[in-house]
């Protein structure tokens, strides 16, 4: 018994390697990138060679800050496909038209080069001559564009199945199937560190009124109703992980003065609304700023917000995601029942609006605390990827993006046998240890 011993300890002492090899959660991650560069959280000065700093108030959140930080993120998205699998023959009207060609070129060109692809296949497709002739397509595959992505089986079953496939006699079988994917139709950034929760931000604003009836209370506005019914059109990743949470909405009363950053958050955290998406708090906005040589970070946060000043947008990288013709961002808060905090750009400062006129806001998020980075570094052209951990993932399969990728659609559940392989490996790797170890030993 006591020969095995070595080689056990070994193998333990490498699996570790192989476990913690997931990402990391993604709170940790960012609270890491702080405290390694001398992050302190009595301190809203920007931490060395970062994008981050905290904002100084009670709860010491961590916040993305600057002109262009890194702080991009995507999701994977998830629904149904088609799959696909037979003959297609002249009786199907899948491919916009016959599926029977005169000639083999023909068939390869225009039947799977073009009205394929078309649909986004992927898997193998070739051509086969008929009695007559004339040439079918052979396919085993999935579709994944061009009206055969659906959010859930029943509109793939109903509208995929019967409407895009029509046969009679051929032995084609279509059917519905799960995919997963990175979603490169929405770019989020992160806000910050909200204790164990990051909030997050859809990267592109929309223009729009906060409420069509002037109604300047959040819970009853149009806008509210509008983000929360376009919540189902997010992706699959990013639903899975947003929370049902408490958002700030308490009344910052404009007419008062010496409103700093801090004042500004704990008005709104006096009154809340709980749902799973909301828009900007004006805080996030006033401590989004780096300041400038004109005025610093210190400056910025605990002058009067009337006088915030273009001094402190001009590295304020929230303040940049405007639109270049609005003249205002939206914020959740209410200064009275008509009006709403917004942002101007006639003076750079905290103000009130009617909330029947249009302004720039921002669907935000904040994600459950088991949230990962699986990959990415932050920026727009390489944004975190950001998913639940592998152990509660719905088992989807992969979608390649082209044909030629089709070889790479894998079995869900792969990585179990991946990690079986990959611990014979480590064990016969340790039990060669300890021979040669026993070999030496033997020698002397």
């Amino acid at each position: 018994m006591k020969k095995f011993i070595l080689p056990i300890l070994l193998f333990l002492m490498f699996i570790p390697l192989y476990v913690n090899a997931e990402s990391e959660k993604a709170t940790d991650y960012i609270k890491k990138i702080a405290m390694d560069n001398g992050g302190n959280a009595n301190s809203i000065e920007v931490i060395n060679n970062t994008d981050l700093a905290y904002d100084g108030t009670n709860n010491n959140n961590l916040r993305y800050v600057g002109l262009n930080p890194n702080n991009y993120l995507k999701f994977y998205d998830a629904g149904f496909i088609l799959k696909v699998k037979g003959n297609m023959t002249s009786n199907v009207s899948l491919l916009r038209g016959g599926t029977d060609y005169p000639t083999l070129d023909e068939c390869i060109n225009t039947g799977i080069g073009e009205r394929l692809n078309y649909f986004g296949f992927v898997g193998s497709a070739q051509c086969k001559s008929k009695d007559n002739g004339n040439y079918y397509i052979e396919v085993d595959g999935l579709l994944t564009k061009f009206g055969t992505v659906f959010k859930d089986e029943s509109t793939c079953s109903n509208y995929g199945i019967k409407n895009i496939y029509k046969s009679d006699d051929s032995n084609l079988e279509v059917s519905c199937q799960y995919y997963d994917r990175i979603d490169n139709d929405n770019l989020y950034r992160i806000i910050g560190v909200f204790g164990n929760n990051i909030k997050i931000m859809n990267s592109k604003m929309t223009h729009d009124v906060f409420d069509s009836n002037n109604n300047g209370i959040w819970e009853n506005s149009s806008l509210k109703r509008k983000v929360v019914n376009n919540y189902v059109n997010q992706p699959y990743g990013l639903q899975e992980l947003a929370i049902n949470t408490n958002w700030y909405v308490g009344t910052v009363n404009n007419s008062e003065t010496k409103m700093s950053a801090v004042s500004i958050y704990n008005k709104e955290k006096m009154d809340f609304w709980e749902g799973n998406v909301g828009i900007l708090n004006a805080s996030d906005y006033i401590f989004a700023t780096i300041g400038s040589d004109v005025k610093s970070r210190y400056n910025c946060l605990n002058d009067d917000s009337h006088t915030y000043g273009a001094g402190c947008l001009s590295n304020n990288w929230i303040y940049k995601m405007k639109g270049t013709y609005s003249r205002a961002i939206i914020f959740m808060e209410r200064t009275k029942e008509e009006w709403n905090v917004i942002i101007s750009d006639t003076s750079w400062a905290l103000q009130s609006m009617l909330a029947k006129y249009k302004g720039d806001y921002s669907e935000c998020y904040y994600l459950d605390e088991k949230a990962i980075i699986e990959s990415g570094n932050g920026t727009k052209n390489q944004p975190y990827i950001i998913s639940k951990p592998s152990n509660e993932k719905i088992e989807l399969i992969e979608v390649p993006n082209t044909i030629e990728n089709s070889n790479k659609i894998e079995n869900p559940n792969t990585g179990t046998g991946l990690y079986v392989v990959i611990s014979i490996i480590i064990l016969v790797f340790s039990s060669c240890i300890y021979l040669i170890i026993k070999q030496k030993k033997s020698l002397f």
